[in-house]
């Protein structure tokens, strides 16, 4: 299961993709950047050529930006592809998941023939990792995957909380894999990349992804910063044609627009005191800590939760279910945040709902 299936909502409730509003996706509402689509259309012409494999001109400005060498860098068709490559290269014979979390990390182990460990995330009063049990369970060939901030919850760990505990791992010959795919809606994503980490040490595995920052899912990109010598085997066995020549320069221009990080932290802001002064604030719903553009909220009871989701889906409104993460159910729901109006349409429809349905849950 993913969000943003526009077209499968579309066809299952039968409605046009136009009048869809959706909240499954972790996108940025305002993207892409004009810069982008500017850019897009110049380079409409190069579609006659194939791309550059080698993806020289986009790891030059995303060596600039993160200041790391472009050998260490590897470009690919969204960050699930990138991790993929990286699965495929160490071939881990265990994979540990920490639970609830994206569903491609366990599709992925399993076609690399890697053995899955759920781990389940503390869920008190937030989701926190449980390194004191990692730490007695890993071992050498096994590979470790942290997701920060994390994906459904929305909530940022700390590089300080769960940092040297890592990186103990990786001197007794586990490789840890850290997906950084929403780091970048984050004012301190330098200090709280791993990225360094994994410029010298060849068992740390940086993953980031443009898609979600720069609202490109069509095009598709992701990259991982990698030991060089863990990126040359990489990039030594894989398709390098699997970046689009459009991909590329898109992202080469959206990482060059730093006005673009100052308009989203501002946005984030308004969309966050926005969340927390409704959502967060009614006693019905309860939602957790989050730092980034979309949040998690669990209602009372799975009934209710999808009789609003059924409601929402009428009036062409769609968050995500989450009803295939492990260990959370559909009383769960995971919304993502969008434009000023559009995140109070989804608030008074939803607020609306659950005042109706109250009288018949109680």
């Amino acid at each position: 299961m993913h969000g943003g299936r526009i077209y499968a909502y579309a066809e299952s409730d039968g409605i046009p993709v136009e009048s869809i509003l959706d909240f499954s996706a972790n996108l940025h509402p305002c993207g892409p950047p004009a810069s982008v689509l500017e850019a897009v259309q110049s380079a409409l012409p190069l579609i006659q050529h194939y791309p550059d494999e080698r993806q020289r001109r986009v790891k030059e400005v995303l060596s600039e930006r993160f200041n790391v060498p472009t050998e260490s860098l590897v470009c690919g068709n969204g960050a699930s592809e990138v991790m993929e490559l990286v699965f495929r290269t160490v071939k881990p014979q265990r994979t540990w998941i920490l639970e609830p979390a994206f569903g491609e990390y366990e599709a992925i182990a399993r076609r690399c023939g890697s053995h899955i460990m759920h781990c389940t995330l503390r869920q008190d009063d937030a989701f926190t990792l449980p390194l004191a049990a990692l730490s007695e369970w890993v071992s050498e060939g096994d590979m470790v995957v942290i997701n920060t901030p994390h994906n459904p919850s929305g909530r940022h760990f700390p590089k300080s909380s769960w940092f040297d505990a890592a990186r103990s791992w990786t001197k007794r010959g586990v490789h840890v894999l850290v997906d950084e795919s929403f780091l970048d809606f984050m004012e301190r994503d330098e200090v709280e990349s791993g990225m360094c980490e994994s410029v010298h040490n060849p068992r740390w595995h940086t993953i980031r992804s443009a898609t979600k920052i720069f609202a490109i899912p069509g095009l598709r990109f992701g990259f991982a910063v990698l030991h060089p010598d863990m990126a040359q085997r990489v990039n030594a066995n894989r398709d390098g044609w699997s970046v689009n020549a459009l991909a590329q320069v898109a992202v080469a221009a959206a990482y060059q627009e730093p006005s673009w990080l100052v308009q989203t932290y501002r946005w984030l802001a308004q969309a966050h005191a926005f969340a927390h002064s409704t959502w967060g604030a009614d006693a019905r719903i309860r939602m957790f800590p989050f730092d980034v553009n979309f949040f998690l909220i669990r209602l009372k009871s799975e009934d209710l939760s999808l009789l609003i989701q059924r409601e929402l889906r009428r009036r062409g409104l769609y968050v995500r279910n989450c009803e295939s993460f492990r260990f959370l159910g559909p009383a769960y729901i995971r919304i993502a945040l969008r434009t000023e109006a559009e995140n109070r349409t989804l608030w008074q429809t939803f607020s609306d709902l659950l005042d109706r349905a109250s009288e018949r849950f109680g």
